[in-house]
């Protein structure tokens, strides 16, 4: 029954949202994705993994240990994972070798 009742209470409040605020805030997803054009601002090469600086952070709901798809021109060129984040910047470490790049998009993936 609780499991219910919080599931409820995310589509009550996802239902009310836009007539509060005038719109769906960002934590709202939609389409699997946060409706934020969220872009990667740098990346830096290293021996061990590639550094990937998100021109957001906490106010876009990037949180630590959350695993981004990165796009570029609507197709997925890899993965990062977030090692920290903050107002306004979050950094994650490139997986599997991705050629990110940037101007690159970032989302959140489904399963976070």
């Amino acid at each position: 029954m609780r499991k219910n009742l919080g599931g409820s209470v995310l589509a009550l409040a996802m239902l009310i949202a836009p007539a509060l605020w005038g719109k769906s805030p960002d934590w709202v997803l939609k389409g699997n994705y946060a409706n934020r054009i969220v872009r990667v601002s740098e990346v830096v090469r290293t021996e061990k993994a590639d550094i990937v600086k998100v021109d957001t952070g906490l106010e876009s709901n990037l949180r630590i240990g959350a695993v981004c798809s990165v796009r570029r021109n609507g197709e997925n060129v890899g993965n990062i994972v977030l090692v920290d984040s903050s107002e306004g910047v979050s950094v994650g470490l490139a997986l599997d070798g991705a050629e990110i790049r940037k101007g690159d998009s970032v989302h959140i993936t489904p399963s976070n």
